[in-house]
């Protein structure tokens, strides 16, 4: 049976946000989910910089916390470390603390502050640590999407399912070899399903929720649609047929996004509420 990975993520472009802005975001990300289960009321933060990761107690850090995210400038291997990479900050909780993570371990990770794509991520447990079931509940996945969109300027966010399946790595050790393994036709990429979905309201302009999906409005106008209301298995052919029928709605409203040095070409920040 393939092992899927349940996660939120929430996407934006060309944020200039500062330090303080980002850290206070962070921290109201981290409140709102405290509600959510008793896992979450327990976080801790990564200080990694430039110096040595050490670990730091949310509650030690709240009235500092944008100078903890000033320290923690994301890094891409170019020297001196710049601001305008942007910032990556880390924070888990779990039900019971422990230096590694468990199932019952969540992670909120942000890397936000740049012209590019920025992200706000939820996930429960690892590839280690597949989830504890009781924290992949449609309350906790829905309540996180909020979260997320609530607390970020994204222009759109999914609660997904993500086929963990490992992919063989073809030998090589010779021409031959090369040759075969490009006649070989490519692997299946790993399954990718949205179970939940935020659109912010220009994206959903016009558009017409189906009649038999989920939905609900936003404050600010958006939209929330839904695959089913239940646990989403992906291994269910009901679920995985919605799953890939709001996989399409999305790939619809959503504008293709191209990096590649043009950070002009997605979606700015959102203005306003979600």
């Amino acid at each position: 049976m393939t092992y899927f990975h349940h996660g939120v993520r929430a996407i934006w472009y060309d944020d200039h946000s500062t330090p303080v802005e980002l850290g206070e975001k962070f921290l109201g990300t981290a409140e709102s989910l405290r509600p959510l289960d008793p896992a979450m009321n327990d976080w801790r933060l990564l200080d990694s910089g430039r110096d040595e990761p050490k670990e730091l107690k949310l509650a030690d850090v709240r009235g500092k916390i944008g100078d903890w995210a000033a320290h923690n400038i994301s890094y891409d291997g170019r020297s001196p470390w710049r601001a305008a990479d942007g910032y990556a900050l880390l924070g888990w909780s779990s039900l019971v603390y422990s230096e590694t993570t468990t199932p019952d371990t969540v992670q909120l990770s942000v890397t936000a502050g740049r012209a590019d794509v920025n992200a706000a991520n939820f996930n429960v447990g690892t590839i280690q640590a597949p989830a504890d079931e009781a924290l992949l509940t449609y309350p906790i996945f829905r309540g996180a999407l909020d979260a997320l969109a609530s607390n970020w300027p994204c222009v759109y966010a999914t609660a997904y399912a993500l086929d963990m399946e490992m992919r063989p790595t073809p030998v090589i050790r010779s021409h031959a070899d090369l040759m075969r393994v490009a006649a070989e036709p490519d692997p299946p990429p790993p399954l990718f399903l949205r179970w939940i979905a935020y659109l912010s309201a220009p994206l959903v302009e016009g558009f017409s929720p189906p009649a038999d999906m989920v939905s609900e409005r936003t404050p600010g106008g958006g939209l929330i649609l839904c695959a089913t209301p239940d646990f989403f298995d992906p291994e269910n052919p009901d679920h995985r047929r919605r799953a890939l029928r709001l996989t399409a709605i999305i790939d619809a409203l959503v504008p293709a996004v191209q990096i590649n040095g043009r950070p002009d070409v997605g979606p700015p920040m959102r203005a306003g509420p979600y």
